[in-house]
């Protein structure tokens, strides 16, 4: 029995000796591999706006084994979004463009090229410039805007790109469907915009020049304050008003010294900024007497011919011209008439008044814009 008892014995130490050998040998081979690469399928894709695509990624494992994974996704650009969904990658198009998907995982990354094309039925089909054709002067600007439109007739968003050809008239700065000429030199050029292989023009034409000048002096007088000096004011007046009978005269005076000797003016613009426009009209008129910053009701100058009536809107420049104006700059430049300034006045008894910037502003200041050619 005891022989038994040792037997039985040994019998169990034969199977724990070889259960501890089995548990401290080599572990499965599958417990040990690592990556050596992965890679993500398909390795381009195109899709239109608004479709999905799906990608997967594999690795490779140092024994030569392949599987597939599960990776952190990544789009760049913004012509989408990616989702992860199970072992995958869903990419959604939202916009047209190219972009690159990557997928990361121990370590490791892959990436597969996407081209988002436009949705079937809203390919570009046209480009509009607006304007098509335009005329400057030196000095001037102009902005052009390019609008598409699709096969199906709708408006559609595009992101062109814009070029000049020709005279070395400018400088061009573009922001997407817009560019903006800045006029250096006379000449003429072609203006170029193109998307999606769609390239139209627009034609420019630089001749003559522009000079705006700020006003010199400004001051406004006060029939019901006629000893008051207004020439620091922040702000001019002009109009009636018909609670008191009285009246506001406002007066400019431009200097046309940084106009060129020679120079033939071909048109000549007031430009004012009223903060409110409480008169429909005024009136414009030649001054046959100076005046300064010191200038009252009672020493107020002598008004001389009408040039134009005046509308006003407030919050903007307000442009004002006329031949008779274009006329009296002229004769200012070359010294055939005296150049006393201008008043803005309201004749009659029409209610209301018009207050705008004045040089002491110092925004939206009072401007004469002369076009000249020499």
């Amino acid at each position: 029995m005891k022989r038994g008892l040792l037997f039985s014995l040994a019998i169990i130490i034969v199977a724990l000796g070889s259960l501890l050998l089995f548990s401290c040998g080599d572990l499965p081979e599958d417990s040990v591999k690592t990556v050596a690469s992965i890679s993500v399928s398909p390795s381009s894709a195109s899709v239109e706006v608004g479709a999905t695509k799906t990608f997967t990624a594999y690795a490779v494992y140092t024994d030569a084994t392949t599987g597939a994974i599960s990776p952190t996704w990544s789009v760049t650009a913004t012509i989408g979004s990616l989702a992860k969904v199970g072992y995958s990658g869903l990419f959604t198009a939202s916009a047209e463009g190219t972009g690159t998907i990557t997928a990361t995982y121990e370590g490791k990354s892959a990436s597969a090229s996407i081209t988002v094309t436009a949705e079937a039925g809203t390919l570009l089909a046209t480009i509009e410039i607006s304007p098509s054709n335009a005329t400057l002067r030196v000095s001037d600007s102009q902005v052009f805007t390019a609008a598409g439109e699709s096969s199906s007739g709708e408006s559609m968003s595009i992101n062109p790109s814009w070029a000049m050809t020709g005279d070395a008239i400018g400088t061009l700065t573009s922001n997407g469907v817009t560019t903006t000429l800045e006029a250096v030199a006379e000449g003429t050029a072609r203006i170029s915009c193109t998307s999606s292989e769609i390239t139209v023009y627009a034609y420019v034409t630089v001749e003559g020049f522009v000079t705006e000048i700020t006003v010199e002096t400004d001051t406004y007088v006060d029939e019901a304050n006629p000893s008051v000096t207004h020439g620091t004011d922040t702000s001019l007046k002009a109009g009636y008003v018909n609670a008191t009978g009285k009246e506001f005269q406002t007066y400019l005076k431009f200097s046309l010294s940084s106009l060129p000797p020679g120079a033939s003016v071909e048109a000549a613009t007031i430009k004012v900024y009223p903060s409110s426009a409480g008169s429909s009209s005024l009136q414009v008129k030649k001054l046959d007497s100076s005046f300064d910053n010191n200038t009252t009701w009672e020493s107020r100058p002598t008004q001389g011919s009408y040039l134009m009536a005046g509308s006003f809107t407030s919050g903007i420049y307000n442009n004002l011209t006329s031949t008779a104006l274009n006329d009296l700059v002229a004769a200012w430049h070359t010294g055939a008439t005296i150049n006393n300034g201008l008043a803005i006045v309201q004749e009659g008894s029409e209610d209301g008044t018009v207050v705008i910037l004045s040089k002491e502003n110092g925004d939206n200041p009072p401007v004469l814009r002369i076009e000249y050619s020499q």
